[in-house]
C-alpha cells in the first residue's frame, strides 16, 4: 500500500468522526484522544480543514481543560491546546492550561496512589496507567511551549511515581490500578489490561 493510501484512509476516518461528533463533552478524555489523532493528521495533510476543525474545539470551549483540577483524562484535552499554540503562536490557547497546572503545582495532590480510596480523592493523582496517557503529553508539551522546567519536573516525578507502583518487571506490563495486584484469571495468571498497556505506551 503507498503511502498516499494510507493517508487517504486517515482523512476518510477523520472526515466521517469530524461529520459524526461524539455526544461526550467537549473536553472529555475520549475526544482529546481523537484530538491527539487529528492534530497528527493537520501535521501530513495538505487539507486544512484538520487543523481548522482543532481551532473550532478550542474556541468552543475557550481553550479550557476539563472541569475536574487534578484528574489526568481532563487533561488530555490539553494536548491538543499546546500543538496549536505551537502553529498559531496565540497565547490565549495555553492560558488556561497553565493556570490550572500551575494551580496544581502551587496545590499538589496529597495522598497515595491506592485505588481503594473514595474515586474522587484517588484520581487526583496519576493511580491507573491509562492516566500516563492522559496528562503526561500535556505536561511535557507545555513545557516544549514555554520552557518552563516546572512543568517538565512534575511530569517526571509524578510518572515514575506511577510507573514504579503499577509495573510488573516479571511480566513487563502494567496493572490497570492496584485492584488488580491480587487478581487471578481463571488459569491462575495474572489481571492486565492490553488497551491499558496501549495507553501506558502511547503516552
Amino acid at each position: 500500500m503507498k503511502s498516499t493510501d494510507v493517508l487517504n484512509v486517515m482523512q476518510q476516518v477523520a472526515d466521517w468522526q469530524l461529520a459524526n461528533p461524539s455526544k461526550h463533552p467537549l473536553t472529555d478524555w475520549t475526544v482529546g484522544a481523537l484530538y491527539n489523532g487529528i492534530t497528527a493528521l493537520g501535521d501530513l495533510s495538505p487539507e486544512p480543514r484538520y487543523r481548522e476543525a482543532m481551532m473550532d474545539i478550542g474556541r468552543k470551549t475557550g481553550w479550557q481543560p476539563g472541569p475536574r483540577v487534578w484528574h489526568a483524562d481532563d487533561h488530555c484535552v490539553g494536548q491538543m491546546y499546546v500543538e496549536m499554540y505551537q502553529l498559531y503562536r496565540d497565547p490565549a490557547m495555553i492560558a488556561p492550561l497553565r493556570e490550572r497546572f500551575d494551580d496544581i503545582l502551587a496545590h499538589p495532590a496529597e495522598g497515595t496512589l491506592e485505588f481503594k480510596q473514595p474515586f474522587e480523592e484517588c484520581c487526583k493523582r496519576w493511580s491507573w496507567c491509562d492516566a500516563l496517557f492522559m496528562a503526561p503529553p500535556a505536561w511535557i508539551r507545555l513545557w516544549a511551549a514555554t520552557g518552563d522546567a516546572r512543568y517538565l519536573d512534575f511530569m517526571v516525578a509524578n510518572w515514575w511515581k506511577t510507573s514504579d507502583y503499577l509495573y510488573d518487571p516479571d511480566e513487563h506490563l502494567y496493572y490497570r490500578d492496584d485492584r488488580y495486584f491480587e487478581k487471578r484469571e481463571a488459569n491462575g495468571k495474572k489481571v492486565f489490561w492490553s488497551r491499558g498497556n496501549g495507553w501506558v505506551r502511547g503516552g
